[in-house]
């Protein structure tokens, strides 16, 4: 959720807005179920980069 609130927040930013990332993705025209489907399956399905595949395989003894 860090990342998207990184995103959600580039550009000119106001400082006195507190409106939390659910609200701003539920304001958003872009961000519809689909979108929030499809965001699931890819953190589900992401792969990290090569060198983190090789610690957890280390790690995990396997």
């Amino acid at each position: 959720m860090a990342t998207m609130g990184t995103a959600y927040s580039l550009g000119e930013i106001d400082p006195e807005d507190t409106m939390g990332l659910s609200k701003k993705l539920a304001n958003s025209p872009n961000w519809r179920p689909l979108v929030a489907l499809n965001l699931i399956f890819f953190v589900m399905f992401y792969t990290p980069c090569f060198v983190a595949v090789v610690c957890i395989s280390r790690e995990a003894g396997s």
